[in-house]
Order: C-alpha cells, then sequence, then structure tokens
C-alpha cells in the first residue's frame, strides 16, 4: 500500500490521505495473504482514479527589492523563467517587486544576492 501510495497515479507521492479497508472478501481456505499484498495496489489505484485524485505543482512566491534602473531588466528575466507577477510598489530609487513561480515540474528557480 504504501509502495503505492509513493508514486501515485502520476509518479507523485500522495499526501493527506485515509485508506480505510471496508470490505475484504477474505476467505481463509481459499486466499493467500500474496493474495491480498498482490490486489492491494491494483484496488488502490482504482479507488484514486475514482476519488478523483489530483495532482496540485508546487508555488513558489518571493519579493525582490532592486534599484529603478534595474527593474526592466529583472522583471524581463522573470518574466522569460516564467513569474507571474502580482505587483510593484515603489519608485526612485527603488522597486518592490512580487512574484509568483509555478516550476511545472522541472527546473529549481534560484535566488543570489550581488553587489
Amino acid at each position: 500500500m504504501y509502495a503505492t501510495l509513493l508514486t501515485g497515479l502520476d509518479g507523485a507521492a500522495v499526501t493527506d490521505y485515509r485508506v480505510t479497508l471496508t470490505r475484504s472478501g477474505f476467505s481463509s481456505p481459499v486466499s493467500t495473504a500474496a493474495d491480498l499484498r498482490g490486489l492491494t495496489p491494483i484496488v488502490l489505484r482504482r479507488a484514486l482514479r475514482r476519488a478523483g485524485t489530483r495532482l496540485h505543482e508546487p508555488y513558489h512566491s518571493f519579493e525582490a527589492e532592486v534599484p529603478a534602473d534595474a527593474l526592466a531588466p529583472v522583471t524581463a528575466q522573470l518574466a522569460a523563467l516564467g513569474a507571474d507577477f502580482s505587483g510593484t510598489t515603489g519608485g526612485a530609487p527603488g522597486w518592490l517587486i512580487t512574484v509568483s513561480y509555478r516550476p511545472g515540474g522541472c527546473g529549481r528557480p534560484s535566488c543570489a544576492c550581488r553587489g
């Protein structure tokens, strides 16, 4: 069961779950423990599909304070990385940029302070 939940339907781990066995159909003279172990992943995947399980992407949010003359190149670079801007505030001598980023399952944003 745990191995199935580690890979989920889309290859990502299923989190925040509760599994309750309501009926097993186990018959001592006919069924074995191996039968239960073999069927559990199949039944669990079917239950995840029927439950409408969805995969949500990670979401990163950060703010950057930049000098006024760097606003255009910084926002251009962030936009090229797929950032969504939820706002800018300020003016001379600096601006505060609020950014959201959804990596789409690949790549990792990185930030560095220089200067």
